[in-house]
């Protein structure tokens, strides 16, 4: 594998959910909840075990190929989500970043204090947490994605206007960078194609992390099966 500095770069961008993330937040979250309703409100129970499991069958049946079903994801997890205690929300939010391999915290920490992007489908609330929990000594960030509206410890919706199409990512990416800036993205999926040829034509890099499918390979300058593997060529080349 040629080897590149990763940390000469001006701008990272990364995908959260099965780049960073070893699995979907969304589904992790939702089951998270159908258990502690299980018993304690079977009603709202089968409501979070309906909505978790249409998010896995979306996942397993290669659905989400098609654009509009990340739109669909977000309002079958909305659906189940909706009305909840905030308490189990912010515990499927622990789970899911219980998801996080520690060679992401580590590369975050050598980065230092370069602009940092993250542009997800899934949730902000997560994204924030994300960096409380494992990263902060650089302020120097900025997220992209779906805000719960939180009032009364109840969940009430998504706050703003859902991010969903892929154009919605390549929009940020082109409205977050400037013209000299040399950007570093991270992401695994056709979410991520058109930034990735963007990119490729405007001084970028584009990394695959995580379940790269064999026909995108050729869009990703390189792959890497997860976290741990990209820093072990990290670490062996300096």
């Amino acid at each position: 594998m040629k080897y590149f500095d990763p940390f000469k770069f001006d701008v990272y961008v990364f995908d959260v959910d099965e780049c960073i993330l070893r699995g979907h937040s969304l589904i992790i979250i939702s089951f998270h909840i159908f258990k502690k309703y299980l018993i304690r409100n079977p009603l709202i129970s089968l409501k979070f075990f309906l909505s978790g499991t249409v998010l896995y069958l979306l996942k397993i049946l290669n659905i989400k190929d098609f654009q509009k079903s990340n739109k669909i994801l977000l309002s079958f997890f909305m659906f189940g989500l909706k009305g909840s205690n905030v308490k189990y929300f912010l515990e499927g939010i622990s789970k899911a970043l219980n998801k996080v391999e520690p060679e992401f915290y580590e590369f975050l920490e050598r980065i230092g204090e370069k602009k940092l992007i993250f542009i997800s489908f899934g949730i902000k609330n997560l994204v924030e947490s994300l960096l409380e929990k494992g990263f902060k000594s650089n302020d120097n960030f900025k997220i992209f994605s779906n805000t719960i509206l939180i009032v009364d410890d109840k969940i009430l919706g998504f706050k703003d206007e859902v991010l969903w199409r892929r154009e919605d990512k390549l929009n940020v990416l082109k409205s977050e960078i400037k013209h000299l800036d040399r950007v570093l993205m991270f992401g695994h999926s056709e979410n991520e194609l058109k930034m990735c040829e963007f990119l490729k034509n405007n001084n970028g890099t584009c990394v695959g992390i995580g379940n790269v499918k064999k026909k995108h390979e050729d869009r990703f300058d390189l792959i890497f099966k997860d976290w741990k593997e990209f820093m072990e060529v990290i670490r062996k080349n300096g």
